[in-house]
């Protein structure tokens, strides 16, 4: 592996661990939300 692949690889890593984050951080507020308008 080149350092230039070895550099892709870790951008696309990071890229693709940022999009999980997000989208957990969204599914975390749709839950939070859901219970609070359950009111439990």
């Amino acid at each position: 592996m080149t350092p230039a692949e070895r550099l892709a690889a870790l951008l696309i890593a990071q890229n693709a661990l940022d999009s999980a984050m997000v989208q957990q951080s969204a599914d975390d507020k749709d839950k939070t939300e859901g219970k609070g308008g359950k009111g439990a």
